[in-house]
């Protein structure tokens, strides 16, 4: 198997990283080896540490928890779909979205919505 299917969390981590502009959260923009965020700065924006960040890039962390998947969504400023992502690849647990209602809720809705159908002749 390569790399990018063996370790999809830590291939979308480092995608993720590289898109970032460090200029636009205060860190020195000169001169890099590598486009967007160092690691290292990703793990002080998301308060872990600079080692166990790298070994989730490269695949040697184990599973995060979903407290940890937060910060690193936040320090990455993800989306809501990125986040979500995140969570899928990070651990089989799915995150809590506050724009999205919970499934009752949902069902509830659908079931209404069904209920205010006019019924076929």
């Amino acid at each position: 198997m390569s790399v990018e299917i063996d370790n999809l969390l830590g291939t979308y981590l480092k995608d993720r990283r590289t898109r970032l502009d460090p200029a636009a959260f205060g860190f020195a923009a000169g001169r890099r080896r590598t486009p967007g965020l160092r690691r290292e700065e990703v793990a002080h924006r998301a308060n872990i540490s600079p080692t166990w960040y790298t070994w989730l890039e490269q695949g040697r962390g184990g599973a995060p928890s979903a407290d940890v998947l937060n910060r690193i969504a936040g320090a990455l400023m993800l989306t809501d779909i990125e986040r979500e992502h995140l969570f899928f690849s990070g651990s089989a647990v799915r995150p809590r979205s506050a724009t999205r209602p919970p499934r009752a809720s949902r069902r509830v809705c659908n079931v209404c919505l069904m209920r205010s159908r006019p019924v076929p002749p």
